[in-house]
């Protein structure tokens, strides 16, 4: 989204009747939450100056990841590792994982159940995952060149996918215990550009 300058990374809550609407300039400057009705009409804006975010090292694109499922909860991925507010903005803490943060997914659903805890995180030293209790993120057995992104299957939280550096696509169903490369004839149109998400669609396999 751009609000003036470079603009920023930008991040929705939506409940259905409203949304919280985040945004920022370019490193992360004057990080906003937004509350926006069913019309399309704010109803207002705060600027989020958390306690604790002076230890974020900010990154021209500032990666930031909304809670569907809390919407107090935003992840906010740094040079220096993953953060996270689960207050609404008002106090932020970490790092959670090591590394320079690309991409974030935030909640993830299993059989049905919403788990607002689970996450996962690419960054600069691989793939970290958080599962359905805890704070830190873990490490996981990501075979990639570094990662650039990262999303998962958006009714199983286990079924993740990241992209690498080198334009190669891994696949895991175990939540990074073990990963496939499904990058197929995908490298020729994807590893000679910068990639910074990734689309899960539902679709039948095969």
């Amino acid at each position: 989204m751009e609000r003036t300058g470079d603009g920023g990374d930008v991040a929705v809550y939506d409940s259905g009747s409203t949304s919280l609407r985040y945004s920022s300039y370019q490193n992360l400057g004057n990080l906003q939450k937004r509350l926006v009705g069913a019309n399309n009409v704010e109803q207002s804006a705060t600027e989020l100056t958390p306690a604790g975010g002076e230890n974020v090292e900010v990154k021209f694109v500032t990666p930031i990841a909304a809670n569907p499922f809390d919407q107090n909860r935003l992840l906010i991925g740094g040079n220096n590792g993953v953060f996270e507010t689960i207050d609404g903005g008002l106090t932020v803490s970490g790092p959670l994982a090591e590394g320079s943060v690309n991409d974030m997914v935030a909640g993830g659903r299993r059989l049905g159940v919403r788990y607002a805890n689970v996450a996962y995180a690419a960054t600069t030293d691989g793939v970290f995952f958080r599962g359905t209790t805890g704070q830190n993120f873990e490490g996981t057995n990501y075979p990639g060149l570094g990662a650039t992104a990262v999303t998962v299957d958006s009714e199983d939280w286990e079924h993740a996918f990241a992209l690498d550096s080198n334009g190669h696509v891994f696949a895991t169903r175990n939540h990074g215990e073990s990963w496939s490369d499904i990058t197929g004839n995908l490298s020729r149109d994807i590893g000679s550009h910068s990639w910074r998400t990734l689309e899960f669609i539902p679709g039948n396999e095969g």
